[in-house]
């Protein structure tokens, strides 16, 4: 029953979509690719599916960088882009998600929380997570020269608007040199960990010199926003553990309306909670 409701909700919200035809780019959002059971990863086979699935319907799989290369080049932004990013730095990125990717000749920004790298997740145990390991520079480094845009997710992985003004300046600005110097290219991307953003939060990151700020807001990118306030669409918010929901996750996604899906979700588990 719970997976015919999970179907039938996201086809109602995929007809929503095709109705609406809303407008901006899909950020597709991932934290871990891995067959472990965690509440933010998702299984190995599901994730090749939803790529080979993007594949087939003739959809350009790129990266921020890449977009915010277009812009700044006047080129023009097909209708047929989807973003990827992973966030956390998770070495399984590595493991799992690289080969899919590279086979399809997709690529993709990954957010590095710089404390973290090559040690584990260790601030996973505060979220009831297991800490798994962490990419390390070797990795980091053979992954940005194959094409895969690395990108900030601060130092600690705090959520920044509990911190101070130093301490927040420190995060955007601390990790940005660190990529840089390991990296020797320009880091232009601020992903907010656990997508806690304000109003301090996104002029801290458009003051330490990037271009663009992701928040925790879902929908899609919206090429005239506010680049400091980017919204994605987290595909960890969904158990998927067969193909149709997989596609139908990820048709939802490219419409728009998978965030509405979660939100719905949301709400529905308040309501009957109380």
């Amino acid at each position: 029953m719970r997976n015919f409701l999970k179907k039938s909700g996201l086809k109602f919200f995929i007809l929503v979509g095709q109705i609406c035809r809303l407008r901006g780019i899909p950020i597709l959002a991932y934290h871990s690719v891995a067959d472990d059971n965690s509440n933010i990863s998702t299984p190995c086979r599901m994730f090749k599916f939803q790529m080979k699935y993007l594949k087939k319907s003739g959809y350009k799989v790129i990266s921020l960088h890449n977009y915010i290369s277009r812009l700044i080049d006047n080129k023009p932004i097909p209708h047929d882009i989807v973003v990827l990013t992973f966030d956390d730095g998770l070495k399984d990125f590595y493991l799992s998600a690289w080969p899919v990717l590279k086979e399809l000749n997709f690529s993709a920004t990954v957010f590095v929380p710089t404390d973290y790298i090559g040690d584990t997740s260790r601030w996973y145990a505060k979220y009831g997570l297991l800490p798994v390991p962490m990419l390390n520079w070797d990795e980091i480094n053979e992954l940005a020269d194959a094409g895969i845009d690395i990108q900030s997710h601060g130092c600690s992985h705090r959520p920044l608007t509990t911190l101070t003004l130093e301490e927040l300046k420190r995060e955007v600005r601390d990790s940005k040199k660190i990529l840089e110097k390991g990296l020797g290219k320009t880091i232009d991307i601020f992903c907010c960990p656990q997508g806690e953003e304000n109003q301090s939060v996104a002029t801290a990151i458009k003051n330490a010199g990037y271009r663009m700020g992701i928040g925790g807001k879902n929908g899609l990118l919206k090429p005239h926003g506010d680049p400091y306030t980017v919204n994605r669409q987290a595909l960890d918010y969904i158990n998927l553990n067969d193909n149709r929901t997989a596609e139908l996750s990820m048709e939802a996604c490219l419409k728009g309306t998978f965030a509405w899906y979660v939100d719905f979700k949301k709400g529905i588990k308040k309501i009957t909670k109380n």
